[in-house]
């Protein structure tokens, strides 16, 4: 199993996730964020008051999902995210040894 951890513009969460969802993906964690520093789009990075620098809103998706299935969401994620612009963000992928859900108590590929 992998964990895929995707850190994307904000305006582009919406046709990530109905792509995600639409393929099958069945567990998605979606976390709400901001990003400093120089992989950030500095021409349209607002100032953030609370931070007193330009930060650039971003998502943070976190997903499992089968081994096989690793490439479809990788690419997924990243055709749909790509602007081509500074600031489109990463995609980190991880090894899981073990998801165990907390209702039924399935574990690895069963609960998923």
């Amino acid at each position: 199993m992998k964990t895929i951890n995707a850190y994307v513009r904000k305006e582009k969460i919406d046709q990530i996730l109905t792509a995600l969802v639409e393929g099958g993906t069945v567990q998605i964690m979606v976390l709400p964020g901001h990003i400093a520093g120089r992989a950030m789009d500095q021409e349209k990075a607002p100032v953030r008051t609370e931070y007193g620098r330009k930060m650039q809103a971003m998502v943070k998706i976190e997903c499992f999902c089968r081994d096989r299935e690793e490439n479809a969401v990788v690419n997924t994620i990243r055709r749909l995210a790509c602007t081509g612009r500074p600031g489109d963000g990463f995609i980190t992928v991880s090894n899981q040894n073990r998801l165990v859900r907390i209702d039924s108590g399935a574990e690895s590929g069963d609960a998923l």
